[in-house]
């Protein structure tokens, strides 16, 4: 940057040298200027051995340069040192920012000075969440890494902004028959950060539960990556990691390295899933309710008892048990939120994030909250 800013000003001055001694001269002696007010105030400060004698010096050489600066700026202000006068002040105001940057940052990390606890916080319940946006190597890694916390409760999750996407991520995920659930959930003004603090802030409402955000993060080449990507993780991090029994943690995936090494292959996905149960060619409403009766709100549902209740499915969990799997969707209407599971199922046509569904079946209660197992189901308005 020095090289081409000095070939810049000699071209702007045709290689004149003598244009170029006010620009000098006011570099040099403001420095000085600047470490001489800056040794006095030090004195000041520090009061050490003989520190009046080198006060008057030091305030002496300061202001003898600082008249040095005044009279080239005076004189030369028409031969370019009007350049200096202009930017130097910017300069100096945004280097007084940056410090005070520097020093706010460095104390909002100090220690406060009381006693670290002699034993971590003790969790009843570790959640640990994996945000995904594609099923590939890089997200295998970062299961992997969530695999070693040892959650109680471990989960993928794709936030619903593009639903052609979400149902390919959807069959990726069920083809390689991956063992964790996997949360689809639907995020309709495409604020992915508000997304994932909302379901953070969720998760960490229930007593004694420290959730951990797991982001997979893509590295490229640090231009043309800020070019092509952006920077998702780091944002959700900055959102997430803010909010009380939670962290954020990003796993980069070098993808850099596996472009350029042409011996390096993907690891090979697992066979056929090992259930078949998504049955694309079944109808899209399989409903046995009758019309006229009127749906009940969930926050009334309490005992069991057959209900109807109509609401927006906000997220969508798929879960393999032994050689089976569930599909429970979340409903939510204005008042609450009510679990529907579909045993056997990994896929309904038609029931995605951000489906209107009428629901009719046995509503049991259960600790987090009502449930209905396999309802007969009616599709009011399609996701868009």
């Amino acid at each position: 940057m020095l090289a081409v800013a000095a070939l810049s000003l000699l071209l702007v001055v045709g290689a004149n040298t003598n244009n170029l001694v006010p620009f000098y001269a006011i570099g040099v002696f403001t420095g000085f200027a600047m470490a001489g007010f800056g040794m006095a105030r030090y004195h000041l400060r520090m009061k050490e051995r003989g520190w009046r004698r080198r006060l008057v010096i030091n305030v002496s050489g300061g202001v003898y340069t600082a008249l040095v600066v005044v009279i080239f700026a005076v004189v030369k202000f028409t031969e370019g040192a009007w350049l200096v006068v202009a930017v130097f002040p910017l300069l100096v105001v945004a280097f007084i920012r940056l410090n005070r940057r520097y020093r706010d940052e460095a104390a909002a990390v100090e220690s406060t000075g009381a006693e670290p606890a002699s034993d971590p916080p003790n969790y009843l319940r570790r959640t640990v969440l994996v945000l995904i946006d594609d099923v590939d190597l890089a997200v295998i890694a970062s299961i992997r890494y969530a695999r070693s916390l040892h959650p109680t409760d471990l989960r993928a999750v794709h936030f619903v902004i593009d639903r052609s996407r979400a149902d390919h991520i959807r069959q990726q995920w069920v083809r390689s028959a991956r063992a964790i659930p996997l949360d689809l959930i639907d995020c309709p003004d495409r604020r992915i950060e508000r997304a994932a603090g909302d379901l953070v802030v969720k998760e960490t409402a229930q007593p004694g539960t420290h959730v951990t955000i797991v982001l997979p993060r893509r590295s490229y080449p640090p231009l043309l990556g800020r070019l092509m990507h952006d920077r998702t993780a780091d944002k959700i991090a900055r959102v997430t990691s803010r909010i009380a029994r939670s962290a954020a943690t990003i796993v980069p995936f070098d993808v850099t390295a596996r472009v350029h090494d042409p011996g390096e292959r993907a690891a090979q996905r697992h066979g056929p899933p090992r259930n078949s149960l998504s049955r694309s060619g079944e109808p899209a409403n399989n409903y046995a309710g009758t019309a006229h009766e009127d749906p009940t709100p969930v926050a009334a549902l309490s005992g069991r008892g057959r209900r109807v209740v109509t609401g927006r499915v906000h997220t969508i969990r798929i879960k393999h048990v032994g050689q089976s799997s569930i599909l429970a969707c979340t409903i939510t209407d204005h008042s609450g939120e009510l679990t529907a599971l579909f045993y056997g199922r990994t896929h309904i046509p038609g029931i995605s994030p951000g489906t209107t569904l009428r629901l009719q079946g046995l509503v049991t209660v259960s600790s987090t909250g009502p449930i209905m197992a396999n309802p007969a189901y009616e599709l009011i308005d399609p996701a868009p």
